[in-house]
């Protein structure tokens, strides 16, 4: 990848201040550069066959509204905030209506209004060590804005509708932040997919989120990963805040992508917070999914769960590294961690790497993953009462992905997920 950061701080700026973040962010990845499978976080990684190729920075957004692009991602009317990306920047026909002075539009827009909150929070939560994260930093020029103030309880949720447009190499930053105010309560849908007629271009999304929970907040956040391009990649890191009694959930599900990288670190910082990730995918083909995960326990009284399953077919390739790290102060602190998976062929390959470091003596925190094939016994018990084996090997598989589909609480979102599982089992 050719990395040209002399123009870097040509982009027009969001909020005043801005520069010295971008001055940093290329300081931090001129020391770090780019990631590589030298590096033990990506050691089992494809990351080079992506890094290598010489993309194209942004594309335009007008000419993929010209494509007559169709939007096959989440279709629902029911009077929610609807607001649809193209290529990371928020596109101008998004409705967007604002409730209790809910806030969700491009952050150039909400630089007018809440300069402060931006200067708080952007960039305040993202890791710089990571060099696509300092990439990505340097490269800000516009994005996703979304604010919740306190006190505010959203009971219809906000979807969000990531459309990228593949081509020669295209290349994007997207970057999106998300504040809960106190005692505030929302849920956000996403999807991700290449919308592009024909599917067959190159396309590399860096995106990062930054999101900040307050005391007594709540943001329950469901990604759909569904990209059926030949060549779309897409790294995705998030970094989530926590302050006091904040409840922070999220469930991630990978349905296609040629490769897709997921990195989410997890910050406590206030006592009695709850956070649960959890993530579903089924691989095919040479597609592999890479799942990092990082929950730092920093005070006392926190609970953290993690429950991630891969189905792995064809030559596809899995990948989860967690790590869940007990500060020495985080007494009576509760983690809980668990990867599984089910290879559906021989040439299929899982990689697994559960964490626990802990500096607490008052702790009750637990790790496992396993990796397997279909259970035949009870396939065996299926086919004995008459069922055949093509139905048979999906109700299977099917039993072992709600483990993690049952975790979504909106029912409407639920529904569509257990089609879209189904519908790829039974193909």
């Amino acid at each position: 990848m050719k990395v040209n950061l002399s123009k870097s701080t040509d982009h027009p700026g969001i909020i005043a201040g801005l520069d010295p973040l971008r001055k940093e962010a290329i300081d931090s990845f001129n020391l770090n550069g780019l990631p590589n499978n030298r590096m033990e976080a990506w050691k089992y990684s494809n990351i080079n066959k992506v890094i290598k190729k010489d993309w194209v920075l942004e594309s335009n957004i007008e000419e993929l509204v010209q494509n007559q692009v169709k939007s096959n991602g989440i279709s629902q009317k029911d009077g929610s905030i609807q607001v649809s990306l193209i290529n990371g920047k928020v596109y101008k026909n998004s409705t967007h209506p604002i409730n209790h002075n809910v806030m969700v539009c491009g952050l150039s827009e909400a630089s007018s209004k809440y300069q402060s909150l931006l200067e708080t929070h952007l960039g305040n939560h993202a890791c710089l060590r990571s060099g696509l994260t300092a990439l990505n930093t340097v490269h800000i020029s516009d994005g996703l804005f979304i604010y919740i103030p306190d006190n505010t309880i959203l009971e219809d949720p906000i979807y969000i509708h990531n459309k990228y447009q593949s081509g020669e190499l295209r290349l994007f930053h997207p970057r999106s932040l998300i504040i809960m105010g106190k005692n505030s309560s929302a849920t956000i849908i996403e999807d991700h997919e290449n919308n592009t007629i024909p599917s067959d271009g190159s396309f590399f999304a860096n995106s990062i989120t930054e999101v900040f929970v307050d005391e007594n907040a709540r943001l329950d956040q469901y990604i759909l990963q569904d990209d059926s391009s030949e060549d779309g990649n897409h790294v995705s890191s998030s970094f989530i805040t926590q302050n006091q009694a904040s409840v922070y959930t999220r469930c991630t599900f990978t349905l296609n992508g040629s490769f897709v990288r997921n990195n989410v670190e997890v910050n406590m910082e206030g006592e009695g917070c709850e956070s649960n990730l959890y993530g579903y995918s089924h691989l095919i083909n040479q597609n592999q999914t890479d799942n990092h995960t990082h929950i730092n326990h920093k005070v006392p009284n926190c609970l953290s769960n993690e429950l991630y399953i891969g189905l792995l077919d064809d030559k596809s390739s899995g990948i989860f590294n967690g790590k869940v790290l007990v500060h020495r102060d985080a007494q009576k602190t509760n983690a809980f961690q668990s990867n599984k998976n089910i290879l559906l062929s021989d040439n299929a390959t899982m990689n697994s790497k559960p964490e626990l470091e802990i500096y607490a003596d008052d702790v009750k925190c637990s790790h496992g993953a396993t990796t397997g094939q279909v259970n035949k016994e009870a396939l065996f018990y299926l086919r004995s009462r008459g069922i055949p084996k093509a139905k048979a090997i999906p109700m299977l598989l099917f039993g072992f992905a709600y483990d993690v589909i049952e975790k979504v609480k909106n029912s409407k979102f639920k529904e569509e997920i257990n089609a879209l599982v189904l519908k790829r089992l039974e193909n």
